[in-house]
């Protein structure tokens, strides 16, 4: 192969896969959109926040303050872990309706411990509303997972937006083209095992 055919492939791959990030943040944009508009049309049974970044439980605190659900539940905060060291400054009532899971080391260990939760708190609800919050670049990926895991409960994705990765301009960072490859290369992987496995 000569230097010319190989540069013609390596443009083409990386036009390629920099269509597939576009495509991939607009998908992002479409699940919060659909999620915030869901999310206010009927009572919700819980929030779930997974762990993992920033703004994540400020964003699922503050829907439970904002009477969007009675329950939260935050996943994987990690052996040892208080309640009071996540969200020093609560009130009583509040801290009634927050739930900590400390098992979970990664997203699929996650749905995993979410599943085990719901099953104790959701009572005699068939199809739970569940309001999902994550970091928007991981939330497709945590969708997949949460979906194949529990198909039975409806699943309202909410963004929460990290600061140091705006999406509106993520293409103008370094961060911004490394976290998204990795979080779309993770996401697809995802959807190619569970289909070469069943």
């Amino acid at each position: 192969m000569n230097i010319s055919r190989l540069f013609l492939l390596i443009m083409g791959a990386a036009l390629l896969w920099s269509a597939a990030l576009f495509g991939y943040v607009a998908y992002i944009e479409q699940l919060d959109t659909d999620g915030r508009v869901a999310m206010q049309r009927h009572a919700n049974h819980s929030i779930v926040v997974l762990t993992g970044g920033d703004q994540r439980i400020a964003a699922g605190l503050e829907l439970l303050q904002d009477g969007v659900a009675p329950k939260l539940f935050i996943s994987g905060v990690g052996e040892g872990v208080r309640l009071q060291d996540v969200l020093p400054e609560l009130s009583v009532d509040t801290a009634k309706r927050i739930f900590l899971g400390r098992e979970a080391r990664d997203t699929l260990g996650n749905a995993h411990e979410v599943a085990a939760w719901l099953a104790e708190t959701r009572g005699k609800a068939q199809s739970p509303r569940v309001v999902l919050v994550s970091a928007h670049y991981h939330l497709p990926r945590a969708l997949w997972h949460f979906t194949s895991r529990m198909p039975e409960v409806t699943w309202i994705p909410y963004a929460a937006h990290p600061e140091a990765l705006p999406l509106e301009n993520w293409y103008g960072s370094l961060l911004g083209w490394r976290l998204l490859s990795s979080e779309l290369a993770k996401f697809l992987g995802s959807k190619f095992m569970q289909v070469f496995y069943n």
